[in-house]
């Protein structure tokens, strides 16, 4: 059987991602589910505990002015 799609890697497929806390490398998903508006992800399971992570303690407050 041949395959014809014609698939190419994008950027965001091939883009590390990484904790901003601690710097461990974490997957796609994880950003997606944990990480903020950006896929940023602000804390992983090795730097914050999962109560944290289910509530969003470990995100950074923003200031409202």
């Amino acid at each position: 059987m041949v395959n014809n799609y014609d698939w190419h890697e994008t950027e965001e497929a091939t883009t590390n991602r990484f904790c901003e806390n601690c710097g461990r490398h974490v997957t796609r998903t994880f950003a997606r589910v944990f990480g903020d508006n950006l896929d940023t992800v602000h804390g992983c399971i090795h730097c914050t505990t999962s109560r944290e992570r289910q509530t969003a303690d470990h995100m950074p407050q923003t200031i409202e002015q």
